[in-house]
């Protein structure tokens, strides 16, 4: 019976690279003799990883949307790699689409185990002795932390060989569980001789199985029944194909130790090329206590050097701190454009609104005197109505108030469609309209006072940091030159536009006194010299030798 077989190994991010070459057979192996590169068109990829992403990238990518509090170390495990397969025997059974079926299922319960996002690659070699599927993957807690350690105890590794096992199962594949090795790892020479001696001990074996089956035969022919000797055939030919998958098995360790053997070789001519580095640590060891000699023979000496030593730590620092201060102004200045721009465009939204308010009070007030005007006409209308007798002068004021009637009507109706087309509503909706807009507009207001006020917070800030900027930075430019690179190499790296460049490194008069104002008495002179030296206002970064 075959056995459902999947192994998982650590990675961190040194690794990565050789991985990758491997698995997506980018370079020829030298130490992979098994590997058929006519038949590596026939490998197959099951992730959904862009092709022209590096595994470096992807695993990069995948821990910065984990938004971890600390920087990942540099020996942290940042990938952890499954291979899953069986033996060449049970694939041999298999057809081709059966095959694939079993590593999508085996793709399937990994992906569903530990994440699809967490997917670094996925690939099924089928150019090799035995067809096996790579699986890689960041091992992320689901609780968002970069933890192997965490997810892949000794209990879940036994619970992942259980489950994998009832997994393939119920997809059809008839297969024994997987065993876990506890063993301690093996140096090269150990597991040479180990495997050696093991395959002497089943060949030895074998042969005497052999020589049973062989010596029972003639037995049998000479008298024993003919269903014995069919029996000894039977054992006879079960012993022959366990030679022959003993075989198989030898020829792969052989391999296995060919490979170690080639591993040691690289490594112990990795360890040639350090040697020379070993030798110069020696060297600067011997140096150093050279040193410590002349030291303790001159203590003055060792007074100078205690000063240099101090002297280099606060520019070290003062460099870290220079770098600080431009990162956050940086920060804060990104901060405070965002809040102007969503201020602008409340101000844009607060101002339509009171637009519209005045637009709406206007009409309102238009509608208003015409109504009061039509009513106005309507009475005297009516007034007249009344009387009885015949006047040429009354009818012609009938006629005049019918036609101011008429016409303020006319007014009246294209107010109203004006005041529809604008702002949709009807006359006796614009109370209602104007209240909604009011609120709307309080709101608005208050949110303008309250971004104006984190605003004028961050040019605080911001103004703090310029001034502590620009008098550090005049402080190390007084430095000697190879103190100045010091701190300059510090706050390189710190990326600014121009805008904040010019910020930061423009001078004025008031700039000027409070960088005096702040300086210890020692320092003062050669400030003011530098200041006098520069015809354009700018921070003096040109250094006077200390």
């Amino acid at each position: 019976m075959s056995y459902a077989v999947i192994h998982m190994q650590k990675f961190k991010m040194g690794g990565v690279r050789g991985i990758q070459n491997h698995n997506d057979r980018l370079k020829k192996s030298h130490t992979n003799p098994d590997i058929d590169y006519e038949k590596s068109k026939l490998n197959k990829k099951l992730d959904n990883q862009p092709d022209d992403k590096t595994y470096y990238n992807r695993i990069r990518d995948r821990i910065k949307e984990l938004d971890l509090p600390k920087a990942v170390r540099k020996d942290a495990v940042v990938m952890c790699g499954f291979i899953c397969t069986s033996d060449k025997a049970f694939f041999e059974k298999l057809p081709q689409d059966q095959q694939e079926k079993f590593f999508q299922e085996s793709y399937k319960f990994l992906k569903d185990r530990y994440g699809e996002k967490n997917i670094v690659a996925a690939t099924v070699h089928y150019d090799e002795t035995t067809p096996h599927m790579h699986y890689y993957m960041v091992p992320v807690t689901p609780d968002g932390r970069l933890s192997a350690k965490d997810i892949f105890t000794p209990t879940e590794l036994k619970r992942l060989q259980t489950e994998y096992h009832q997994h393939l199962r119920n997809a059809g594949f008839e297969l024994e569980r997987g065993k876990s090795s506890d063993r301690k790892h093996l140096s090269v020479q150990e597991f040479k001789h180990e495997t050696i001696e093991k395959t002497k001990a089943e060949l030895a074996k074998l042969q005497e199985v052999k020589t049973y089956v062989k010596l029972d035969v003639k037995k049998g022919a000479l008298g024993y029944s003919t269903k014995d000797v069919e029996e000894l055939k039977t054992l006879a030919e079960a012993q022959r194909l366990e030679n022959y998958n003993m075989k198989q098995t030898i020829r792969q360790q052989e391999n296995k130790i060919a490979n170690l053997e080639n591993n040691l070789q690289i490594a112990q001519k990795r360890l040639e090329d350090i040697k020379p580095l070993l030798r110069e640590l020696e060297t600067l060891k011997n140096e150093n206590r050279a040193l410590q000699e002349y030291l303790d023979r001159y203590p003055q000496a060792m007074k100078e050097l205690e000063k240099y030593m101090s002297f280099k730590k606060q520019v070290h620092k003062e460099g870290n701190t220079l770098a600080e201060l431009k990162e956050k102004y940086v920060e804060v200045s990104a901060m405070e454009h965002k809040y102007s721009q969503a201020m602008n465009n409340t101000t844009d939204a607060y101002n339509k609104i009171t637009s519209r308010l005045k637009d709406l009070d206007t009409r309102q007030q238009q509608l208003e005197k015409l109504s009061g005007e039509l009513k106005k006409y309507q009475n005297q209308r009516q007034e007249i109505g009344k009387i009885s007798f015949k006047n040429a002068f009354k009818g012609f004021e009938r006629k005049n108030l019918d036609r101011l009637i008429g016409q303020t009507e006319n007014r009246f109706k294209q107010a109203t469609e004006d005041l529809q087309r604008v702002h949709e509503i009807t006359p006796g909706q614009i109370d209602t309209l104007k209240k909604d807009l009011q609120e709307k507009a309080d709101k608005l207001h208050e949110n303008i006072k309250e971004q104006q006020q984190t605003i004028e917070k961050l040019q605080t800030v911001k103004e703090k940091l310029r001034q502590d900027y620009k008098f550090l930075k005049a402080k190390t430019g007084l430095y000697s030159e190879p103190y100045r690179n010091i701190v300059n190499g510090k706050e390189k790296h710190i990326a600014a536009d121009y805008r904040i460049d010019k910020e930061l490194n423009t001078l004025s008069k008031a700039d000027q006194q409070q960088i005096l104002d702040r300086l210890p008495e020692s320092l003062k002179d050669r400030f003011q010299k530098q200041v006098q030296e520069i015809k354009q206002p700018k921070a003096p970064f040109k250094g006077i030798e200390r």
